[in-house]
């Protein structure tokens, strides 16, 4: 078992990789749920709703702004839901404790109203960020990449956030972008297997129909693969910010045996 509160002045991210794939791991079947229904879903809805309305507006610039937004937004929403579903199982006292549904629908309803602050601000300020240039959204995905997990732990302000996520991951942002980089990498592998999962279903079951003639079959089936594929690369993704959060937490001073524990009473 990777043990996280071990005190340490170096970022090893070694150690967050094995956390990571050691939690979702522990807690396989429940992250699943909820991966679906907070992550999944609304990326299906977005896929249904937004995307062939940009389709048909392709000539406006203001459309695909707006769907990138809304993009952004669900995203960042339903990644901070994942993480405070995730919450309870992450710390390092519990780090061999299997959450159950039940508290993690629980964690997740009691953080909705700090989620709701934290994201719109988080949407507003990457979407700047990359408008701006891009490089500065890059710089913020790495400034505030423990905010969440900030706010849910130690039950900050919004504000109060985003500064104990700069302030903890000051001086390792090197290390967290290649981090990024490759966690980047493996979503884009992710979505690459289903994409190539539908291609060769489809490829199978149409057997030279043409893709206009399977009708709902040709338009929902590569969704929920896709959707598959997205809620994967979520949890990986929000699980490696809740044990990347620990891990800067004890570097940053350690904590005290049972101060883990304590925050979720």
């Amino acid at each position: 078992m990777v043990a996280l509160s071990r005190v340490d002045r170096r970022l090893d991210l070694g150690r967050v990789v094995r956390g990571t794939f050691a939690l979702i791991g522990r807690n396989a079947a429940v992250f699943a749920v909820m991966a679906m229904l907070v992550a999944a879903t609304p990326y299906a809805i977005v896929r249904l709703t937004v995307l062939p309305w940009v389709l048909r507006v392709s000539g406006y610039p203001a459309s695909t702004a707006f769907a990138l937004a809304v993009n952004l937004a669900v995203t960042v929403f339903s990644g901070n839901l994942l993480t405070a579903a995730m919450l309870e199982s992450a710390s390092p006292e519990n780090e061999c404790r299997r959450v159950s549904l039940p508290a993690s629908f629980a964690a997740l309803l009691r953080s909705l109203p700090s989620i709701l602050a934290l994201s719109a601000l988080t949407t507003i300020g990457l979407a700047c960020g990359f408008a701006l240039a891009f490089v500065p959204g890059v710089i913020l995905l790495l400034v505030w990449r423990v905010a969440s997990a900030a706010q849910l732990v130690e039950r900050t302000s919004v504000i109060g956030a985003f500064q104990r996520s700069a302030a903890l991951t000051r001086r390792h942002r090197g290390l967290l972008f290649a981090l990024l980089v490759g966690l980047g990498l493996l979503d884009y592998a992710i979505m690459m297997a289903t994409v190539a999962i539908v291609g060769l279903t489809l490829k199978a079951v149409l057997d030279g129909t043409s893709f206009t003639r399977v009708g709902t079959i040709g338009t929902l089936y590569p969704l929920l693969i896709e959707s598959l594929g997205y809620a994967a690369g979520m949890t990986v993704l929000r699980a490696n910010a809740l044990v990347l959060y620990w891990e800067l937490r004890s570097i940053r001073g350690g904590m005290a045996p049972g101060a883990a524990a304590a925050v979720f009473d």
